[in-house]
């Protein structure tokens, strides 16, 4: 099944600029094109898909976010 809501995200406690951390995003099916998108103040972006997604089953994506993406 085609997923219609975003059921939780996981966002890391506290992180740090220059590292990378993990996101994880909790649906209630299957995100035929999961990515997450990354907008700072300044007006810069990042797309975080692709080889940096993980599905972990039951409709949960791990985003492996680099650490140059928080600056």
């Amino acid at each position: 099944m085609i997923f219609t809501s975003i059921e939780q995200v996981e966002l890391p406690q506290q992180p740090r600029v220059g590292e990378g951390f993990t996101v994880v995003m909790i649906t209630n099916g299957e995100v035929p094109f999961s990515q997450l998108i990354l907008r700072h103040p300044d007006g810069w972006e990042r797309f975080i898909k692709d080889q940096q997604v993980t599905y972990d089953g039951d409709g949960r994506y791990r985003f492996q976010v680099p650490p140059v993406a928080y600056h």
